[in-house]
């Protein structure tokens, strides 16, 4: 369908009572916005970043495969069965990162990640032909039908054809289905925004020392579940601590964390703003962008708008502040004395920067001054 709006007419007929012989009827009009094809795409992109639960079915002549699991920001645990030529065999994996950990023979082995523990990249994968086209409006859900790509399923495969559910309201996918001549191919999601954790199943504990300049017990206590939190939030499993005078022991489930990893989430978090001004070489300021010595900034008069929410998403962090930013100025987001973004015109309250769940972390927990003065 070649428009970009869809015009869907409900006529609401409702007899209230009769009235001089007549009726009363109402007509109420709704319009929704169709998805272009790079919407298509982005809705199940984003589904990577979301906890839910998932069922993948998949059939070929002498092969059938059966699989249930989770996903929580991108990990994700799936059990079930493949059948080749009626042997049964059980599939349990765990993908975490760029890891795969298969339970086989007793016990859990670790390798590379593959699709099998990565059913969003499988969907991007079927999904990856595109050529989407509008079907039709279901419940809540628009239908595209699109080309798949079955290859992995059969390479010699001509002629298939699919079909996905995207919800008009999350623009989240919530089935998709693909079929060619004896192959069929489907993933169904629900539960969309469930809590859900995901362990590594060969963690080990491991503990840190903080030492904190606290002025009293209850500070120290609130430097401790700050960090407790950020840990939490970035992925590490059982967190806990244990204060002692002004130390924190603070421990935790993970395969050995490295220091490069753990010094940032033991930073201060500190968010400054700045007007910015862009220098023409590196020797006109002290500050670049994200460490760049291609990229220098002039750093000019600090704002006084205060952060109210810091959201994350597909490596892009938004920042939401009280007042109004200086219209039509390049501002400079500045967190722990380093220049992490520079936006070259900013409009209202908000900022939207490039970083990572670290950067995001900090700033959304920031700790009390710089109460960390070591660890190990």
């Amino acid at each position: 369908m070649k428009n970009s709006r869809l015009e869907i007419f409900c006529l609401l007929s409702a007899l209230y009572c009769l009235l001089s012989g007549g009726c009363l009827i109402q007509s109420v009009e709704r319009s929704v916005e169709l998805f272009s094809p790079e919407e298509v795409k982005e809705c199940i992109a984003r589904l990577g970043e979301q906890n839910f639960e998932f069922e993948i079915r998949l059939e070929k002549p002498g092969v059938n495969g059966n699989f249930k699991g989770i996903v929580s920001k991108g990990d994700a645990r799936i059990e079930g069965v493949w059948e080749f030529d009626g042997k049964r065999e059980q599939v349990n994996v765990i993908g975490i990162g760029e890891k795969e950990y298969k339970w086989e023979n007793g016990k859990w082995n670790e390798g590379s990640r593959t699709n099998i523990s990565n059913p969003v990249a499988t969907l991007e994968l079927v999904c990856s032909i595109g050529q989407w086209e509008f079907k039709k409006l279901e419940g809540k859900s628009f239908i595209y039908k699109f080309k798949p790509n079955l290859f992995f399923m059969d390479p010699g495969l001509i002629k298939s054809e699919g079909l996905i559910w995207i919800n008009t309201e999350s623009r989240f996918p919530e089935k998709a289905v693909a079929e060619g001549e004896n192959i069929k191919w489907e993933f169904l999601v629900k539960n969309i925004g469930m809590e859900s954790h995901i362990l590594n199943p060969l963690a080990k504990e491991q503990r840190i020392k903080v030492s904190v300049e606290a002025p009293s017990f209850e500070e120290l206590q609130r430097v401790a579940q700050i960090l407790k939190k950020r840990f939490e939030i970035y992925g590490f499993n059982q967190v806990a601590y244990k204060l002692k005078r002004n130390k924190i022991v603070l421990s935790f489930l993970t395969q050995p964390a490295s220091e490069s990893l753990i010094e940032p989430l033991l930073e201060p978090g500190e968010l400054e703003l700045y007007k910015a001004g862009y220098a023409h070489s590196s020797e006109e300021s002290s500050y670049f962008v994200r460490g760049d010595p291609t990229n220098p900034v002039i750093l000019k008069e600090k704002l006084k708008q205060e952060l109210v929410c810091a959201d994350f998403e597909a490596g892009f962090i938004e920042l939401t502040f009280d007042k109004k930013l200086p219209e039509g100025e390049a501002i400079a987001v500045v967190v722990d004395n380093e220049v992490i973004g520079l936006v070259p015109k900013a409009w209202g309250k908000k900022l939207k920067i490039e970083g990572n769940k670290v950067i995001w972390i900090k700033i959304k927990l920031p700790l009390p001054g710089n109460a960390i003065t070591s660890h190990r």
